[in-house]
């Protein structure tokens, strides 16, 4: 057999096709007729061909690859994960997948270091996440301990601080209805949840101003108060009524100062249950 023409292709100028005794036998990639070694006029044998064709459908695998990463860093976890996913005409798929790989590291397009360093500045500016956060989010993508900590050393604590604050600051301003009590717990289980670490949750909520118009915490606290006082004056009178609604707005987090106000101007409503 032999091969009696080698033709670029018109839609893809990496890739050739390839004509035996004159008609078309298969479509290569460039790095293929390279690593073959063909040449129109060759003399070939089947065993060849059949190599030809193997090559061929191992250098698909760096295709999807290499497309893979067309739309953004992977670690070698997701790669491994991604081609173990793919459909490939192959017998010993991961062994050509494991090739694959070490031939990305090497081009140094996978690098698990330098993208735990890119995940971090990304996860720190544009989405203002905790280390801790970071951190579970990285070692869910496979990467190691060691590449981690390099990866964190890109996000300091000033920038820790500021973001926890303006989050903080955010988070204080769509929860205007709790009082300030309840409003520090929520925030602080909502920077904790974002991952930030004890000691940076505590410096930015000193940081926040919990103040609020005293008529508005009045009037939010009646309403509570007033909802406490229906549901318990079903069963309870007198000073256990009373006990029952303040213990209920107490765990709301309302000032104390406030709660007892708001007993002596509802005083009467208590005594009338007596």
């Amino acid at each position: 057999m032999k091969i009696t023409k080698i033709e670029l292709q018109k839609n893809n100028h990496e890739r050739y096709s390839i004509y035996v005794d004159e008609e078309f036998y298969v479509g290569i990639h460039e790095e293929v007729l390279i690593q073959m070694g063909l040449y129109q006029g060759q003399t070939v044998t089947q065993a060849q061909l059949d190599q030809l064709t193997h090559h061929e459908k191992e250098h698909k695998v760096i295709d999807k690859a290499l497309n893979y990463l067309s739309y953004g860093l992977r670690s070698i976890s997701e790669m491994r994960q991604y081609l173990m996913q793919q459909s490939f005409e192959l017998e010993h798929i991961e062994a050509t997948i494991e090739r694959t790989i070490e031939k990305l590291i090497q081009m140094n397009y996978l690098n698990d270091e330098e993208y735990a360093k890119s995940y971090v500045r990304t996860a720190a500016n544009l989405n203002r996440k905790g280390p801790r956060k970071i951190q579970q989010e990285l070692k869910q993508r496979g990467i190691s301990e060691s590449h981690i900590m390099t990866g964190l050393d890109e996000y300091p604590m000033t920038q820790q601080l500021e973001n926890a604050f303006d989050l903080a600051e955010k988070y204080c301003r769509s929860k205007t209805k709790y009082p300030p009590a309840m409003l520090k717990n929520k925030l602080y289980q909502y920077l904790l949840q974002k991952g930030f670490d004890r000691e940076v949750i505590q410096e930015s909520i000193d940081q926040v101003e919990f103040s609020s118009n005293p008529e508005e915490q009045y009037d939010r606290l009646n309403r509570e108060g007033e909802r406490l006082l229906r549901r318990h004056q079903r069963k309870y009178t007198g000073y256990e009524l009373q006990h029952r609604v303040s213990s209920g707005l107490y765990s709301k987090g309302y000032d104390y100062d406030l709660i007892q106000q708001w007993l002596l101007d509802k005083e009467e409503a208590f005594e009338e249950q007596r």
